[in-house]
């Protein structure tokens, strides 16, 4: 018995701010006991709703009709964007689908540079506005190959 007495571990975070998630830690090892507490429903309604994200796309929508751009690049990015928010009325939207109309928008408002540095400098405001949507995306969210 070269070891009668178990060792004592401790982990611990900090000098971090972690909101809305739950985090897991454990240390590989002999007799690994682990404990996660949480209330996932918590979790879950800290995300965006649908509402939210329809009131979202509407101040978008409005950014890109106040936008000084070529007028068939705004109808282009506003069709994109009213197809966007349709689904995401739905009961059950297909946020893949979301997602890419959003990244047709956002490729309307850059290709919209060629002509006017607007569209680049509209959609550098709208994509971080538009950043939360990930969460409620889920998956979809690599269609926009969006680095979060």
């Amino acid at each position: 018995m070269l070891f009668k007495r178990k060792p004592d571990q401790s982990q611990s975070i900090s000098g971090a701010n972690i909101t809305g998630a739950q985090v897991q830690q454990g240390q590989a090892g002999r007799d690994l006991s682990q404990t996660q507490q949480g209330n996932q429903a918590e979790v879950q309604s800290q995300g965006m709703t649908a509402d939210d994200v329809v009131a979202l796309l509407s101040q978008v929508e409005a950014m890109v009709r106040a936008a000084q751009m070529p007028e068939a690049s705004k109808t282009k990015a506003i069709a994109y964007l009213g197809a966007a928010q349709q689904e995401a009325t739905e009961p059950e939207p297909d946020k893949e689908l979301v997602a890419k109309n959003l990244k047709r928008m956002g490729d309307t408002l850059t290709t919209a540079n060629e002509t006017v540095t607007a569209g680049t400098t509209l959609w550098q405001t709208v994509k971080p506005m538009l950043l939360p949507l990930a969460s409620w995306l889920g998956v979809a969210a690599q269609i926009l190959g969006w680095s979060l």
